[in-house]
């Protein structure tokens, strides 16, 4: 068994790497760097020029990225690799496309509901798995007794970027943003924000 994942400076790579090579054994993870961040996911030469040589080198059984990528989702569709997605972002940040048809496609998200959407959508390729914890590295901590408890959640760990993005946005969209987001806050049990944002609002914010 041989694995390639690439690694888009995700918050889980390491944790991925390292649980591939416990399941199947040391070295079966080979790692493939690349920032996405600001450049195109869908057709980038200068990707697929790296994805080409590590799979000339090296026969792989699988790739693996966090997150959906549409170009190594063509790549190996191209080369009938299979092709795993383990998205831990909900919702996702990628739009219904012909990339999430390919049969070389696994795709995994952890929201149910979110994976249903997409079915419903006719993507069948779409599969709930929840997220995972590397629990070999956070049982090297130990919690005080003031915080000990046999179950915990733990949410907001890192900054959202929404104060960053309404910066630069006139009153009028920012109004209509913070409405939108208490409105959300007060309806339990569904997620209303696909049905409030249309089309000329994103292209109105984009512009902005």
């Amino acid at each position: 068994m041989k694995v390639l994942i690439v690694d888009i400076a995700s918050y889980v790579h390491f944790d991925m790497m390292e649980a591939v090579d416990k399941v199947y054994g040391k070295n079966t993870a080979d790692e493939l760097y690349y920032m996405f961040k600001g450049k195109d996911n869908y057709h980038n030469e200068e990707f697929a020029e790296l994805f080409n040589k590590m799979t000339k080198k090296c026969h792989y059984d699988c790739v693996m990225s966090t997150n959906f990528i549409p170009v190594i989702a063509t790549l190996c569709h191209e080369k009938e690799l299979p092709y795993i997605a383990w998205t831990y972002d909900t919702p996702m940040n990628m739009l219904p496309g012909h990339e999430m048809t390919y049969e070389t496609n696994t795709i995994f998200l952890f929201d149910r509901i979110e994976m249903q959407k997409y079915r419903d959508l006719g993507y069948d390729k779409f599969y709930h798995m929840p997220l995972a914890v590397n629990t070999d590295k956070y049982d090297k901590y130990r919690p005080s007794r003031e915080y000990r408890g046999d179950i915990s959640f733990m949410g907001k760990l890192y900054r959202h970027k929404i104060a960053v993005l309404k910066d630069g946005l006139n009153s009028d969209l920012i109004e209509y943003i913070d409405k939108l987001i208490a409105l959300q806050r007060q309806t339990f049990g569904k997620y209303i924000v696909d049905d409030l944002i249309s089309q000329p609002i994103v292209d109105e914010f984009n512009r902005q």
